[in-house]
Parts: structure tokens; C-alpha cells; sequence
């Protein structure tokens, strides 16, 4: 093909060839746009979410009305899911990784003088969450029974300031681990939440998503021992076998 011929035509249509030069920068912007949204989108399917996804149901309850038995009867209805063929563990949620809507965040110190907020962490929390999720523990343990306290107790003192009402404990992500004490265990360090109040890890997961949070910080994720009802807006999180997931509902 002689391309002189076409190079002669545009020098004598100057106008032409401008607008050839802009259909042709345009369409590599948009190309390369896509590919960026393309990989992008990719690599956000490839995070890990730490949880056994293909095992888990989630049941959202609608509250009617406030009842002053809600404690009891989140006991009574785990206890009931529990006994459901099937069913392998339970827990009472907020939030789950990767989902829409709210989550519960929080700024977290490692001095309680800092004037600034070391990072910003999910707070997940329910009891027995960690073996409903699936979350693989890489170090330390899971939270004791004696270690819970009730939600409500637990705002109500921390706004006090009242350490007696909350949890001393925390499990955190491997993740957070490494931007807290890069290259060290974090079993046993403080961490301080608020006006310093003080929290001591017992643990480290693999990994735990948080919810709404695609970018950098995905999984600077915090499990506290904070049990929950429905009245306090949680919702039913039961583990099964993949196959199982829909005779059990």
C-alpha cells in the first residue's frame, strides 16, 4: 500500500487530518480507560474477603417494636438455628466484608497522647463470629466467654470513659498487624481507642475485608467481644455446608 498518496491528501486538507489525529486520541483514551476500569474491577474480585463465602447465610430481621426480652430471645432463636441439620455454627452480625450500606468504624492510637489517629479500622463483633466467618487464625486465640459484654453496656461506658463496661480485648488482621509493628507479633500489644482507653490484642487472622473499603486499608479489620440482639439492628449469620445453604433456609 503507498502511503504517500494519503499523506499528499491531508497536508492539503489540514482539517481533515486534525480531526483524524483527535478521533484517534479519543478512541485510545477510551480504550485505555476500559482496560484501567477492566483491571481494576479484576483485581478487586481477586481480594481476599478472609470468610468461607460459599458456606454462609445471612438472615436480616426486621424488628417490631422493642421488647425488654431481646437478650433472651437472641439466646433462645441461636439456639433453636443451632439445632437445624446442617447447620455448623452461628453468630449475630452487623456487617459482613465487601457488602453495601453502613459499617462501624473507628480510629485507633498506638499512644494514648496522640492528637491523630494512628489508622481507621472496621469494628466487627458478635459472639462465636470468628468460627461463623471462617477466619483463619495465625496467631494467638479467639475470644473466652468471660471476655463479652453486652453492646449497649459497651457504648454507654465507653462514652463514660468507664473501663470496667468494656471489652479489654481485640483479634485484628494480619494486615493491620504489619501497619501497626511492622515485622513484630502483635500478641499482646496495646492499642487505644478514644481518650486512650486501652485494649490489649489476643489475637491475629489471616484476613477479614472490611465492608466498603476496596482500596488501600481493605483489611484493617478489629473482632471485638461484643454480643448483640436483633433489637440492636443485628442480623442472623449461619455456616453450612455449600450444599446445604438452601435446604437449610
Amino acid at each position: 500500500m503507498d502511503i504517500l498518496p494519503i499523506l499528499s491528501t491531508l497536508r492539503r486538507h489540514k482539517i481533515t487530518a486534525w480531526l483524524l489525529i483527535l478521533e484517534i486520541a479519543l478512541t485510545c483514551a477510551i480504550v485505555c480507560n476500559a482496560v484501567f476500569l477492566i483491571s481494576q474491577r479484576l483485581e478487586r474480585m481477586n481480594l481476599p474477603s478472609g470468610i468461607a463465602e460459599h458456606e454462609l447465610v445471612q438472615v436480616q430481621l426486621a424488628n417490631i417494636g422493642n421488647r425488654s426480652d431481646a437478650e433472651a430471645r437472641a439466646k433462645t432463636d441461636l439456639a433453636a438455628l443451632r439445632q437445624i441439620p446442617g447447620v455448623t455454627q452461628v453468630a449475630l452480625v452487623f456487617q459482613m466484608p465487601f457488602t453495601d450500606g453502613g459499617s462501624s468504624n473507628s480510629g485507633i492510637k498506638l499512644d494514648p497522647q496522640q492528637q491523630e489517629d494512628t489508622v481507621d479500622v472496621t469494628q466487627y463483633m458478635g459472639e462465636n463470629l470468628l468460627s461463623t466467618l471462617g477466619t483463619r487464625l495465625v496467631a494467638g486465640r479467639d475470644f473466652r466467654p468471660d471476655e463479652f459484654v453486652d453492646l449497649d453496656a459497651a457504648v454507654t461506658a465507653l462514652h463514660s470513659g468507664n473501663l470496667k463496661g468494656l471489652p479489654q480485648v481485640l483479634v485484628i488482621t494480619q494486615m493491620l498487624a504489619e501497619r501497626l509493628w511492622p515485622g513484630q507479633s502483635a500478641l499482646g500489644k496495646p492499642i487505644y481507642l478514644g481518650q486512650g482507653l486501652p485494649f490489649r490484642v489476643v489475637g491475629v487472622v489471616a484476613h477479614l475485608a472490611r465492608p466498603n473499603r476496596l482500596s488501600k486499608g481493605v483489611e484493617y479489620s478489629t473482632v471485638w467481644p461484643i454480643s448483640m440482639n436483633v433489637a440492636q439492628g443485628a442480623s442472623f449469620l449461619i455456616r453450612c455446608a455449600p450444599q446445604e445453604r438452601e435446604r437449610v433456609l
